[in-house]
């Protein structure tokens, strides 16, 4: 777990928490070896220095803990300060490896218990959680989670980045990989991961 919990090096402005003076820097955009990824589950990618979130990936996020705001349990992990401000909240869940521990085990927990109470809500791979059938992150670059993991701890890996930012949403995909509630739905993890977000905002779930 604490290798799935490691904090991300920036924050969403791509500066480095040890506040450190980096310089904007886009080169490797252009670099003849640069390859973007092309696959819409990466979530702390690159984490490039210098580099700031998009804006999409952040309103994704602040609407992300927005949603979360009246689960106590969760606040008190993640915001322990009752900040107002969501973007020190997003930072923190970022740079902190005890809020990130926590609130791995706290979403790993409530996503067991969504198993048990309503697994129809789930993603079949996710669902099922077989250890032989290991998910492979699919990062390019950095060391994140170099391992392959179970499906249900690559959920919660998603869940926290679309809480910190750290996930692309400017890169989704709308290829169908199954169905919930009679509609198509796009990547199993992901779509696993949203509803688990939502699992843990509404009152009886906290």
């Amino acid at each position: 777990m604490l290798e799935l919990t490691k904090p991300l090096e920036t924050d969403v402005d791509g500066m480095p928490f040890e506040n450190e003076s980096v310089r904007v820097n886009y080169d490797h955009i252009y670099a003849s070896d640069y390859v973007p990824s092309n696959n819409v589950e990466d979530a702390a990618v690159r984490n490039l220095k210098g580099v700031p979130i998009s804006e999409n990936s952040f309103n994704a996020a602040k609407e992300a803990i927005d949603n979360l705001a009246m689960n106590p349990s969760l606040m008190q992990i993640i915001n322990p300060e009752r900040s107002l401000d969501s973007k020190a909240i997003i930072n923190n869940i970022r740079a902190s490896h005890l809020t990130r521990y926590r609130l791995f085990e706290y979403l790993t927990s409530s996503l067991d218990r969504l198993a048990t109470v309503n697994p129809g809500a789930l993603a079949d791979r996710v669902r099922s959680n077989s250890e032989g059938n290991l998910k492979t992150p699919n990062y390019l670059g950095g060391d994140y989670y170099k391992d392959r993991m179970r499906s249900r701890e690559y959920a919660v890996v998603l869940a926290i980045a679309m809480m910190d930012g750290s996930f692309n949403v400017d890169k989704q995909s709308k290829i169908i990989t199954h169905y919930r509630d009679g509609k198509g739905r796009c990547g199993m993890h992901r779509d696993s991961a949203r509803v688990l977000l939502e699992y843990v905002s509404k009152r009886d779930n906290y």
